[in-house]
């Protein structure tokens, strides 16, 4: 994008109205149309106003009373090709934005937010990944003892697995948790064998 101002350029976007209140000189704006073309923001100062844009300060903006417009000198502008931001930063975002994508209210849409609370999901998964281990093999146990209890009276758990040790037979918790549901008599049988 090029600023390309002539020598001499004059806007009329603006009607200054001078009140003179307590000896002092106050200017008062009455219409503001922003430039569309060219985008630079007045800052009245006095009698002597200033630009200030994108590419520099310090452009000197004079008056002409007679038909009340402003007069730009083009002699502190320089023009510049526009540079545009690469993408890396906001791939990194949009990255983090897709992980974040099913998180309620702020938590799925404000940069800053998405960034702790992705931070805060991954250490929680961390963690559940150990509480996984644990809670399945408290279910396992309590699943083998309670179908190894119907079985026999004084029969349970820790006997088992102990007898099971002592026949040398490798079958883990989860094997035998799933025996236990899925054919009940077939578990019966393995226990009977132990206990010869």
């Amino acid at each position: 994008m090029f600023f390309l101002i002539p020598s001499i350029n004059t806007i009329s976007y603006f009607e200054v109205k001078s009140l003179e209140k307590k000896k002092k000189e106050k200017i008062v704006v009455r219409k503001v149309i922003v430039a569309k073309a060219i985008g630079i923001f007045f800052l009245y100062i006095g009698k002597i106003r200033f630009v200030i844009n994108r590419l520099g300060k310090g452009t000197e903006i004079t008056e002409r009373k007679k038909r009340n417009q402003l007069v730009i000198n083009q002699s502190f502008i320089y023009s510049m090709t526009r540079i545009k931001r690469g993408y890396i930063a906001r791939r990194r975002r949009t990255k983090i934005r897709l992980f974040a994508s099913s998180f309620r209210g702020a938590h799925s849409r404000l940069t800053r937010t998405i960034t702790q609370q992705k931070i805060r999901a991954l250490v929680s998964a961390h963690q559940d990944r150990g509480r996984q281990k644990r809670d399945f093999r408290r279910l396992w146990i309590t699943r083998i003892n309670a179908v190894i209890r119907g079985n026999k009276v004084y029969y349970n758990y820790s006997r088992l697995i102990h007898n099971l040790y002592k026949k040398q037979l490798l079958l883990n918790r989860k094997i035998l948790a799933q025996i236990a549901i899925l054919n009940r008599n077939c578990f019966y049988m393995i226990s009977n064998e132990i206990l010869k």
